[in-house]
C-alpha cells in the first residue's frame, strides 16, 4: 500500500510539471511566429526627380536652334548687300554724269565756261554715256530687288557676337534703303533728258521745245540731286553689313 501511495505521487508530481510547462510556453510572446514583414510598392515615376540631363538636352537644342536662325538672317543681309554694291557702283556714275550735266548749265549762267566748251567737255561725252548708265542701273536694280531678306533682323534672337553683327546689317539696310530710293529718282530724271534729247536728234521734238524742257529739268534736278547726295553720304558712313 506505501508502495503504491509512493507511485501515484510521483504520476502527479509529473503531471503538474507537464502542464505548468505548457502554461508557460502558451503565455510566452516570444514563442509566437512573426508575421511576414509587408512591403509597399511605391510608384519610381513619381518620386523620381526629373533628370538634369534631358533640361541640359532642351536648352541646348534651344540655343542651336537660336544660333541657326540667327546665322541664316546673317546671311541674307549680307547676300543682299552685295547685291546693292552694283547698284551703288551703276547709280554713282550715272548721278556723277547727271549732275555734271546741271553743272555745266550752272556754269553757262555763270560765266565760268562758255556754251561750247560746256558742249564738248560735258554734255556730248555724258550723254553719250548716258543710256548705257541708266540700263546698268536698271539691270543692278533688278538683281538687288530679287535678293530677299534682311528684314527686322535685329529683333532676330543671336548670342552676343551675332547680335552685334546684325545690328550693323540692319543699320545698313536703312541706308541702302534710303540709298536705293533716292537714286532711283535721279536715274529718272537722267532717263527723262536723255529721252528728250534723242527725241530732238530723231526731229521729234523741235529745238525750241527741247529747249524749254532742258531748262526744266535743270531747275527741278536739285529736289532729287540733294537727297541723292545725303543719302549717299549716309551710305558711306553706314557700318559695314559681314559675316
Amino acid at each position: 500500500m506505501p508502495l503504491v501511495l509512493g507511485v501515484i505521487a510521483l504520476l502527479g508530481i509529473a503531471a503538474a510539471a507537464f502542464f505548468g510547462f505548457r502554461i508557460l510556453t502558451s503565455n510566452n510572446p516570444s514563442s509566437q511566429a512573426a508575421p511576414l514583414p509587408t512591403t509597399t510598392s511605391t510608384s519610381t515615376t513619381d518620386t523620381t526627380p526629373p533628370s538634369s540631363s534631358s533640361t541640359t538636352t532642351t536648352s541646348a537644342n534651344a540655343a542651336s536652334s537660336e544660333f541657326a536662325a540667327a546665322q541664316t538672317a546673317l546671311q541674307e543681309c549680307v547676300a543682299r548687300a552685295t547685291a546693292a554694291k552694283a547698284v551703288v557702283d551703276t547709280a554713282s556714275k550715272a548721278a556723277t554724269d547727271w549732275g555734271a550735266h546741271i553743272q555745266g548749265q550752272n556754269d553757262i549762267n555763270s560765266g565760268a565756261r562758255t556754251l561750247i566748251q560746256v558742249k564738248t567737255e560735258t554734255w556730248a561725252p555724258t550723254r553719250q554715256a548716258g543710256p548705257g548708265e541708266v540700263e546698268a542701273f536698271k539691270s543692278a536694280q533688278a538683281g538687288y530687288t530679287g535678293v530677299g531678306g534682311c528684314q527686322n533682323v535685329s529683333a532676330v534672337p543671336a548670342p552676343s557676337d551675332l547680335k552685334a553683327k546684325l545690328d550693323a546689317c540692319a543699320a545698313r539696310q536703312t541706308a541702302l534703303d534710303a540709298y536705293v530710293a533716292a537714286a532711283g529718282a535721279v536715274l529718272n530724271d537722267w532717263a527723262t533728258h536723255l529721252g528728250e534729247m534723242a527725241d530732238h536728234a530723231g526731229g521729234h521734238l523741235n529745238s525750241f521745245q527741247a529747249q524749254e524742257n532742258w531748262l526744266k529739268r535743270w531747275r527741278e534736278a536739285p529736289s532729287h540731286l540733294d537727297p541723292y547726295r545725303a543719302a549717299e553720304a549716309n551710305l558711306a558712313a553706314a557700318p559695314a553689313c559681314n559675316a
